[in-house]
C-alpha cells in the first residue's frame, strides 16, 4: 500500500525524461556491412552485366547508384528497426526484414536505372542482377557474426552439466 502512495513533492517533481542511447557499435558496423555488401554487389553485377567490360564512365555511374542503394538502405532499414536492434540477431525474424529491405532498395535501384538509363548509360537490370549478391552478402556477415557469438559463449572448465527442460535456444546460452 506504501507504495501506491506518493507525497506530494514526488507528485510535482517532473518524470525523468527517458534515456536515448545511442545504438551499439554493432548496429552501426553492421549498417556499414550492408552498405558495403551493395558496394560489391553493385560492381559484381555491372561486371556480369557488361561481360567483364566495364568502361570508366559507368564506374563513376556507378557510385551514383551505390550512393542512392547506401542511403536507400540505411533509411529503409532504419524505418523497419532492422538498425535500432528490433530483431533478435542472427534470427528469422531479422532474416525475412533484412529480405524486405533489401527488396525495397532493389527496387529502388531498377526505378532509377529506369528513370536515369539515358543519363547515367548502366544496363537497366543492375538492380535485379546485384539483389541477390547483395542479400547473400549481408546474410552471411550476420551468419559469420552468429556462430562467432555462439562459439565465444561456451561454459568454463569448472562447469557441471545441467538439463534444463523446455529452454530451447535459451537453455543453451550461459
Amino acid at each position: 500500500m506504501q507504495s501506491l502512495l506518493t507525497t506530494k513533492s514526488e507528485a510535482r517533481e517532473p518524470a525523468a525524461a527517458p534515456d536515448e542511447k545511442k545504438p551499439p557499435l554493432w548496429i552501426w558496423i553492421q549498417l556499414f556491412l550492408d552498405s558495403m555488401s551493395w558496394v560489391v554487389a553493385i560492381i559484381l553485377a555491372l561486371l556480369l552485366r557488361y561481360e567483364m567490360g566495364i568502361r570508366e564512365e559507368q564506374l563513376v555511374s556507378a557510385m551514383i547508384i551505390m550512393a542512392i542503394a547506401i542511403v536507400v538502405q540505411a533509411a529503409a532499414g532504419y524505418a523497419l528497426a532492422l538498425y535500432r536492434g528490433r530483431y533478435p540477431f542472427g534470427s528469422f525474424q531479422e532474416a525475412k526484414a533484412l529480405v524486405f529491405v533489401t527488396v525495397i532498395v532493389a527496387a529502388s535501384i531498377t526505378l532509377s536505372l529506369l528513370v536515369l538509363y539515358e543519363a547515367i548509360g548502366i544496363g537497366r537490370s543492375v538492380g535485379l542482377i546485384a539483389f541477390p549478391f547483395a542479400c547473400l552478402f549481408m546474410g552471411a556477415a550476420r551468419y559469420a557474426k552468429r556462430l562467432y557469438v555462439e562459439g565465444k559463449n561456451r561454459p568454463g572448465e569448472g562447469a557441471q552439466n545441467t538439463l534444463i527442460y523446455g529452454a530451447g535456444f535459451l537453455g543453451n546460452s550461459s
